[in-house]
């Protein structure tokens, strides 16, 4: 029986320094990508310095010129927009660029979708898994789901999920992230709407997921100093209802922090030469889109008032 429990414990042993040494190696293979969307967050998370960044999900990443914004602002930009990823990720890369250095100015591309509505489908938190660097993870993965401290004792379970795709990054992300077009994490379409085909929105549910509040609330008071939150036109807002954005607007109001709320603005809605598809604006689009926000930039970053309810050129 002694026997046996020595064996069981050198197993045990084996079996913990296999984990830590494999999870060490999938770690330094992901950070020495270069390529698709796991170059792209760590570009963001490691070389990024500029003094505005623009956050949200894709709709910030194709939405906001950095080139527009800094000839309005006189300041370097950077646009770190990701698709798919809402504020369960956003929030965590955004505390993970603070720990580097303090921008002058966040921009929150805000998305009902993503960033409020209880919705499995966008809650994912893999990537912020695989983030060691970042001093809040455990806590802020914990508090989403407790049993998060234990599974995250082994090196290895951060990347359970992605060593398939890490492996495959530089042939299926290629596509996505990789396009020469990209300009400081601006990334253009150059569609134009066929308005011809059937319109359709995904039913909304009109529940607020409880975590993404939270973590909005905490963005909210920790960079409100330096913060504008926007949300973007679609074609037709059909999707679109006023009390959608209640909470965040009462906490963003409470901390003095600009809501640009542009879900209907004029200058796009039914403008089909400025759109890509129905949800995303083109190229043509996406800069007069900018030079409306970066009025509200510079009035923010000038310290000057901010229209909380759409912006004049």
């Amino acid at each position: 029986m002694k026997r046996f429990f020595i064996i069981l414990l050198c197993a045990a042993a084996l079996l913990a320094c296999a984990d830590r040494l494999i999870g060490h190696a999938l770690q330094r293979w992901q950070d020495a990508t270069t390529a698709g969307e796991t170059g792209r967050l760590n570009w963001v998370l490691h070389e990024v310095e500029a003094p505005v960044v623009v956050f949200g999900t894709s709709r910030a990443l194709h939405h906001y010129v950095p080139q527009v914004l800094s000839d309005s602002t006189g300041l370097e930009v950077a646009n770190c927009g990701f698709e798919g990823l809402g504020i369960m990720t956003n929030y965590a890369l955004i505390r993970f660029v603070t720990q580097r250095y303090t921008p002058q100015l966040i921009v929150y591309d805000l998305s009902y979708y993503y960033d409020l509505e209880l919705a499995p489908a966008t809650s994912d938190v893999s990537r912020v898994r695989r983030l060691p660097g970042l001093r809040c993870r455990d806590s802020l993965l914990s508090a989403i789901d407790p049993w998060e401290r234990l599974r995250l004792c082994s090196r290895i379970y951060p990347y359970n999920s992605v060593v398939a795709d890490m492996a495959l990054n530089s042939l299926r992300d290629s596509l996505y992230y990789d396009t020469p077009e990209i300009d400081r994490g601006y990334w253009p379409q150059h569609g134009t709407l066929d308005t011809t085909t059937a319109e359709r929105h995904r039913p909304r549910t009109d529940v607020t997921d409880p975590v993404k509040l939270a973590l909005l609330a905490d963005l909210i008071a920790r960079c409100h100093d330096r913060l504008i939150i926007c949300t973007s036109p679609a074609w037709v807002p059909g999707y679109y209802a006023t009390e959608m954005y209640a909470p965040v607007k009462a906490l963003a109001a409470q901390h003095g922090v600009p809501f640009l709320e542009m879900d209907c603005d004029t200058a796009f809605v039914g403008h089909p030469q400025l759109w890509d598809d129905r949800m995303h604006l083109n190229d043509t689009g996406a800069r007069l889109f900018t030079a409306r926000v970066a009025h509200a930039a510079r009035q923010r970053l000038t310290g000057s008032g901010t229209n909380t309810r759409g912006i004049s050129p």
